[in-house]
């Protein structure tokens, strides 16, 4: 029987999505989560075996780690908002609980997913690469958490695990429940405005080019030791992004323009308040949540390309087809009021 490969946070979006792709290559795996309820329907779906657990706790991560062949670590918390312990037990306590496990039950790799967060300091930057230098401060508890992960994982690789790290780029496609969604109800409400006139360019990332990314990872010995970006190199400006959506939905295309310097002194006054009175509930609108429509962030491939062999497949256009589809959205003809 084929030793399994384990993958944490199967019960979100990209943990799930890669559940997925190893059961449909017959591909032994073992998905958990904390999730049950989405846990047991993914699994009745794939036919993977579903262990619920809650990898802060060493015991627990053992258990869903011994045996294995391979691990993706994909679970984490991911908000502009929340708690810094939350994070911290999510985020890093996790992270050193599966590479501990690794480490002990000799797992052959461990593919860790990160996120290029770590690069974002509201500077406009255009084709970051792996080698560039970070910020000095973090810009939330999410990246910080992250980045402290990170190091977890590198860490152990010096131990002699072998490891490979990715940094996703702003996951979308079937299945989304965060940024899409978002934007689509923005839309239907008419408040997305344009920041800065939506130049800004975005570098997201379709669901199956992410997940292409993870199996590169998991077969890949020239990336062992290395940190990748990931996206699916087709960086737009945001407005023809909101356009495409808009049209797509047969919704009319905002016409609002506010300054994104302006938005975000707004932002800014919104988390002081909440702070001071209102720490537990998250803003409507963050600092960083408009930084990242506002600020053009792109990522360099060269190095995912070179190593990881990882070659980009689904263009926006193709992206967002796929998206509106499993809406069932069908748009208003052309022309139509």
């Amino acid at each position: 029987m084929d030793l399994p490969i384990v993958v944490t946070g199967a019960t979100g979006f990209l943990g799930g999505a890669l559940v997925r792709r190893l059961r449909a290559e017959g591909r032994s795996v073992i998905a958990t989560g904390r999730d049950r309820r989405r846990g047991a329907a993914l699994a009745r779906e794939t036919g993977a075996r579903f262990e619920p657990a809650d990898l802060a706790m060493p015991t627990e991560t053992d258990r869903v780690i011994r045996g294995a062949l391979a691990v993706v670590h994909s679970a984490a918390l991911s908000s502009p908002w929340g708690d810094p312990r939350a994070f911290d037990r999510a985020n890093v306590r996790a992270t050193e609980n599966v590479v501990q496990a690794c480490e002990r039950f000799h797992v052959a790799r461990l593919v860790h997913v990160s996120t290029p967060a770590v690069y974002f300091d509201f500077r406009a930057r255009e084709g970051i690469r792996e080698s560039d230098p970070l910020p000095g401060t973090m810009v939330n508890d999410y990246a910080r958490t992250k980045l402290e992960a990170e190091r977890v994982v590198t860490r152990a690789h010096a131990r002699g695990l072998a490891t490979v790290i990715l940094r996703p780029r702003a996951l979308y496609g079937p299945g989304d429940t965060t940024i899409l969604p978002r934007v689509v109800e923005a839309l239907r409400r008419g408040q997305f405005p344009l920041l800065d006139g939506g130049r800004s360019l975005v570098d997201l990332t379709f669901i199956d080019d992410a997940v292409q990314a993870l199996v590169c990872a998991l077969s890949s010995d020239r990336a062992i030791g290395g940190t990748y970006h990931v996206t699916s190199g087709d960086p737009r400006p945001i407005g023809e992004v909101i356009a495409a959506l808009a049209d797509g939905l047969g919704l009319a295309r905002p016409t609002r323009h506010v300054s994104a310097d302006r938005a975000l002194v707004v932002a800014g006054v919104l988390e002081a308040l909440h702070r001071a009175l209102l720490p537990s509930i998250e803003p409507r609108i963050t600092r960083y949540t408009l930084g990242l429509l506002a600020r053009t962030m792109t990522l360099d491939l060269t190095a995912a390309r070179r190593d990881l062999g990882y070659a980009p497949r689904v263009a926006l256009e193709e992206g967002l087809r796929r998206y509106l589809a499993s809406l069932d959205v069908r748009p208003l003809p052309k022309g139509s009021a």
